[in-house]
């Protein structure tokens, strides 16, 4: 399972009940995290790897209200989410 975050991701109050579906029965999640100036898929897409692996591009972090989350916050925030999958 192949997740990355992303402020243009899906927002994860729409996909929480399919994200918790497939969390559940993921034996390695991994969580990708961009940059400030470029997404995981723009990232994948510059290194020819392909961006249709990546199962979720969910944004963690909604209304965030400024153009970027620093990545210690993302996570923080990220994982806190996922935490909330474990528990459902």
């Amino acid at each position: 399972m192949i997740i990355s975050t992303s402020r243009k991701g899906t927002d994860i109050r729409q996909v929480i009940t399919k994200l918790r579906d497939r969390w559940k029965t993921a034996s390695r999640p991994m969580l990708l995290f961009g940059s400030p100036r470029e997404g995981v898929p723009e990232i994948l897409a510059r290194s020819n790897d392909r961006a249709s692996q990546l199962e979720f591009n969910i944004n963690t972090i909604p209304d965030q209200g400024v153009e970027t989350v620093r990545t210690e916050e993302a996570l923080l925030g990220t994982l806190a989410v996922l935490n909330l999958l474990e528990e459902a």
